[in-house]
């Protein structure tokens, strides 16, 4: 049975009444700041979650750019680019070791550590292979040549000729003309090197090696031509600079294994356009073998790669910095035209570089924003 309230008096219903009127407005007023409590809470979480996903759309990978970089100083930086006396100097000593010999023994025997100045030929069944002719400084003992090279001109004389076979492993030179083959060299010492002889740089010095006269005329041409040279690559000392002052907190799985893949295909590649083999590429660079390459030098090379790669990212996703469709169309026919002998087609070079394609275009698009915000002093 439902009680009534029996109010006794006007004075008291209307108290009542205001009570319940006060009494609903609280429990509207409360519900709803607990409705925009939650409604704000969901929008603070959707928008988190949203620029997440726009981070992670900017990286073009499962990781937070933003956590992975610490950025240093990007925009408005001072760069000089004045050209100091060492920079001079420095391209006066490389002239002088380009021009640098060695007395010329032509006595003696040759013995392991001595270097030696010898012309060759290597012959395959008979027929000679140019790519292994040749006359240079050969350092005995260095093992930068054919194994059994150099221990075959071990005990010859200056003057003296000498034919022995090595046996060329597969994958040495690149070529199924060489490689696997016995390749018989024909080998003659012209001198084993002495001491050193280096030139004085004077007047008479700088006109026999160049097309100047004095040296004051080739101090100033140095200096011109490495004004144009800071000039040209301005953009490149800031982005130096810039990768230096920043921090790199992760090195995402995900990109490190396409580094390392871009890095050996990059030197895969330099072996290819000059004929030589794997091996040796890597032996340019003081490895032994590709082998000591990967365990030595590879993944440094490979987080040089990725730290470019995240920093740029970084910043084009900080200043909105993008490339239009035609920078990277141009970049790759540009890079295409230095390897077109070496793929079928330009959709093949793509397809196989992609990533450098993409980091190379994006990474430029950053720079000239930087070089753009950078003031160079002279």
């Amino acid at each position: 049975m439902e009680k009534k309230v029996v109010f006794k008096n006007k004075v008291w219903f209307a108290a009542y009444t205001a009570v319940i009127v006060v009494c609903s407005l609280l429990v509207g007023i409360l519900s709803g700041v607990a409705i925009e409590s939650s409604i704000t809470k969901r929008k603070a979480a959707t928008e988190k979650k949203a620029e997440k996903e726009a981070i992670k759309e900017a990286s073009g990978e499962d990781y937070d750019i933003t956590k992975c970089v610490t950025l240093g100083k990007y925009s408005g930086r001072e760069v000089s680019l004045a050209v100091t006396d060492e920079d001079v100097q420095l391209e006066i000593d490389n002239l002088i070791e380009e021009n640098t010999t060695y007395e010329k023994k032509k006595k003696g025997t040759v013995k392991d550590g001595d270097m030696v100045y010898a012309s060759f030929e290597g012959y395959v069944s008979g027929k000679k292979v140019d790519s292994t002719c040749g006359e240079d400084y050969i350092e005995i003992g260095s093992g930068e040549w054919l194994s059994g090279f150099e221990e075959a001109i071990i005990g010859m004389k200056p003057g003296e000729t000498k034919k022995f076979k090595i046996n060329v492993p597969e994958g040495t030179y690149g070529s199924e003309e060489i490689d696997g083959k016995t390749v018989t060299f024909r080998l003659n010492v012209k001198y084993i090197c002495g001491d050193e002889i280096v030139p004085e740089y004077n007047d008479e010095f700088v006109e026999g090696v160049t097309e100047y006269k004095t040296t004051k005329e080739y101090n100033a041409y140095l200096k011109e031509k490495l004004a144009s040279e800071n000039e040209e690559e301005k953009a490149e000392y800031v982005w130096t600079d810039v990768l230096e002052d920043s921090k790199i907190n992760e090195y995402p799985e995900s990109l490190m294994k396409n580094a390392e893949t871009e890095v050996l295909n990059g030197y895969y590649d330099m072996a290819d356009l000059y004929g030589v083999s794997h091996d040796e590429i890597f032996q340019s660079f003081g490895c032994a073998d590709e082998q000591e390459f990967k365990d030595t030098q590879l993944e440094d090379l490979a987080k040089d790669t990725v730290k470019e790669l995240l920093v740029a990212k970084a910043i084009a996703y900080q200043e909105k910095i993008s490339y239009s469709d035609e920078d990277y169309e141009a970049l790759v026919k540009e890079e295409y035209e230095n390897y077109s002998d070496m793929y079928d087609s330009q959709d093949a070079y793509e397809k196989e570089n992609k990533d450098y394609l993409e980091r190379t275009v994006l990474v430029n698009a950053v720079k000239e924003w930087i070089s753009a915000k950078t003031n160079y002093t002279k």
